[in-house]
C-alpha cells in the first residue's frame, strides 16, 4: 500500500497490527508502544518494575484528559519515572492512533500532543518518529538481529556474528526493506543449518 505523503502513517509503527497488539483491550498504551520500540529496535533493556507497584495511570481529571497529562502525573513518582522515561517520550508519539490503530486527534475532549524524543533526538508527530528511527545508528542491526533469530527459531551464534553484519549492511543498502531483509536471510547460510552446541549462543 502506497501511502500519501503528507499523511502520519509510517512503516511497521503505522499499521494496525503493531498499534492494537501494543494496546490495551480497551485503549492505547503509550508504555507498551514505546517499550516494543526500545526493546526491539534499539536493542535497549526496560527494568521490570518492582513488585507490588501500582503500573496504573491515574483516572481522567479535568486537568488531565489525555494520557500524556495522565502519564506525567503518574511520572511524577520517582519509582515509575525511572523506567517509563525509556518508553513514554517514544511511545507518546503514536498516542494520536487509539486502541485499534484509528486516528484521532483528541482523547477525553483534550487535544492530544503526539511529540516526544528518542535519546535527545526530539520528533513532533508519529511521522518525525518514524524519520528518527530511520535514522537511528541502533536501529538497522537491532532489526535485523531480532529477524534472524526470529526466522530461525533459535539464539544468533558468535560464528555468525560476521553475517549479520553483513545482513544489517544489506538492510540499510535496500532501503530498510524488510521483504528483502527476509529474503537475504533465508537465503543465507544460517537458514541452512543450526548453531554449533558449544558456541556461545545469544
Amino acid at each position: 500500500t502506497t501511502l500519501p505523503e503528507e499523511g502520519t502513517r509510517r512503516g511497521l509503527l503505522g499499521q494496525a497490527s503493531f498499534l492494537m497488539l501494543r494496546s490495551h483491550p480497551t485503549a492505547s498504551s503509550a508504555t507498551l508502544r514505546g517499550k516494543f520500540i526500545r526493546e526491539r529496535l534499539l536493542c535497549g533493556q526496560v527494568p521490570i518494575p518492582p513488585v507490588n507497584l501500582s503500573t496504573g495511570l491515574p483516572p481522567v481529571t479535568e486537568t488531565a484528559k489525555t494520557r500524556r497529562e495522565r502519564s506525567e502525573v503518574h511520572n511524577s513518582d520517582p519509582f515509575c519515572s525511572g523506567c517509563h522515561l525509556l518508553m513514554d517520550p517514544i511511545g507518546l508519539g503514536l498516542e494520536r492512533f487509539d486502541g485499534v490503530g484509528r486516528l484521532r486527534w483528541t482523547e477525553n475532549g483534550g487535544i492530544i500532543d503526539p511529540s516526544g524524543d528518542v535519546d535527545g533526538d526530539y520528533f513532533a508527530d508519529a511521522a518525525g518518529l518514524a524519520e528518527v528511527l530511520h535514522d537511528h545508528p541502533e536501529v538497522p542491526g537491532c532489526f535485523v538481529r531480532h529477524l534472524y533469530r526470529h526466522v530461525l527459531g533459535r539464539p544468533v551464534t558468535v560464528s555468525e556474528e560476521p553475517l549479520l553484519g553483513e545482513l544489517t549492511e544489506g538492510f540499510v543498502a535496500d532501503g530498510h526493506r524488510v521483504k528483502a531483509a527476509l529474503l537475504a536471510i533465508i537465503l543465507g547460510p544460517g537458514f541452512r543449518r543450526i548453531g554449533l552446541p558449544e558456541e556461545d549462543a545469544r
